[in-house]
């Protein structure tokens, strides 16, 4: 294989705690601020990721990550965003194990700002939204913890607008027991959302064999 060098190259390096204590900027988010959050039903939607490397921003042992997005949309993107790229369609089954549920900030938060035109001068580029390298992103999470930083404002990589629309917050490894409101179920949360087009059929017709002959609309 040859090796990918030049502009060709990922861009985004490890993070240096040190730049990054100079004054990496900072987005501060009241208390009650409403994000969204899709879900598997039965679960708690306030559950933070501690398992290394299984998700963007993971932090690990005590700490772990929630991971929220500022509109139903975007929500859903980063729920079935594999399907919906590659098939335009998530099966039946799969919208219906999923909830949809708005989430109010209990307490102010202070993120990192990785939208910002100055987040490049500490390193931080647009790659930390985009790259599959879980392991380096996940080492700038652990960075940014360490500066005090209580979470990541940062693009979703399913999503093409430039706007910064998605959060990992930073909380207590497990679920927070925090309120829990009332969730829409998937088929109207999709539908809500204006993305019922991409309701596929039910398991077992075919499943994903059957995906690739559903055409966006």
């Amino acid at each position: 294989m040859v090796p990918v060098t030049g502009r060709q190259a990922p861009q985004l390096k490890v993070p240096d705690p040190a730049l990054l204590r100079t004054g990496f900027p900072v987005r501060n988010i009241p208390t009650g601020r409403v994000f969204y959050r899709a879900f598997v039903k039965g679960r708690n939607p306030w559950f933070f990721d501690s398992m290394p490397e299984r998700a963007r921003f993971n932090l690990t042992g005590d700490s772990g990550t929630c991971y929220l997005a500022v509109n139903a949309e975007t929500a859903i993107w980063e729920r079935f965003g594999e399907e919906l790229n590659e098939f335009h369609a998530v099966v039946r089954d799969d919208v219906q194990k999923m909830n949809l549920v708005q989430l109010a900030l209990p307490s102010p938060v202070t993120a990192a700002a990785t939208g910002s035109k100055r987040a490049k001068d500490f390193g931080c580029l647009r790659e930390i939204s985009t790259t599959g390298d879980y392991a380096l992103t996940c080492k700038w999470a652990e960075a940014f913890h360490r500066i005090a930083m209580e979470g990541i404002f940062y693009g979703s990589r399913f999503t093409s607008e430039s706007a910064m629309n998605a959060m990992a917050l930073f909380g207590r490894a497990g679920e927070a027991p925090w309120p829990d409101p009332a969730a829409v179920e998937g088929v109207a949360a999709m539908q809500s959302a204006r993305m019922g087009q991409y309701i596929g059929p039910k398991r077992p017709s075919t499943d994903r064999a059957r995906l690739r002959t559903i055409k966006p609309k």
